[in-house]
């Protein structure tokens, strides 16, 4: 199951694999071109040219009717909590005329959502074994959707970019119930009419 670290460990592996497949398709960046990084913290001469933003997070679907895991003869863990992650890719302009810069742009991003579409979940070897394998999908975001999200980072501006969906990620749950067993069972088998 996953521990308290469990978000920041798909946030991780998203950006290893997303910077392995990247500055193998563009062949002028490194992996420190790569980061997991609100829009409002790169500068215009930070190094950053695709950027993986956590800005939100909600219950995944399929995770609210697990049942609580045996920890032993008498105690039980509620089930984890299903988190499903959204992320914004975003690719940060170069050097160059404008021109350059923006057509640069547009390779950077079209690399990194290569390389999303290509990793499709994160498992071998990137998170725990016995959690299920968070899917990575593109989430469909309207123009307006996008704008209000770029809102939220006033002072910085627009960049292209697509949202992103990771989940399910799972955060085992601390609370543990004791439930004894039972010993003896009394049973009434006199007729009642």
């Amino acid at each position: 199951m996953g521990a308290h670290t469990a978000v920041a460990d798909v946030t991780r592996a998203l950006r290893a694999a997303t910077a392995r497949r990247v500055t193998d398709a563009v062949d002028s960046l490194t992996d420190a071109a790569v980061a997991a990084v609100s829009p409002a913290a790169v500068a215009a001469d930070d190094p950053v040219r695709l950027g993986l933003w956590l800005y939100g997070i909600d219950e995944h679907a399929t995770r609210g009717n697990d049942d609580r895991t045996r920890i032993d003869e008498t105690r039980y863990r509620e089930p984890p909590v299903g988190l499903s992650l959204q992320y914004l890719l975003t690719a940060y302009p170069g050097g160059g005329t404008p021109t350059t810069r923006s057509l640069d742009q547009q390779r950077v991003l079209g690399a990194g959502i290569q390389a999303l579409d290509a990793a499709g979940t994160l498992d071998g070897g990137r998170l725990p074994a016995d959690d299920p394998a968070p899917q990575i999908t593109l989430a469909s975001r309207s123009p307006e959707t996008l704008s209000r999200l770029w809102r939220t980072v006033p002072d910085v501006s627009r960049q292209p970019s697509v949202a992103y969906r990771v989940g399910p990620v799972l955060i085992d749950s601390p609370v543990e119930s004791v439930i004894p067993p039972v010993d003896e069972r009394a049973t009434d088998l006199t007729n009642t009419e």
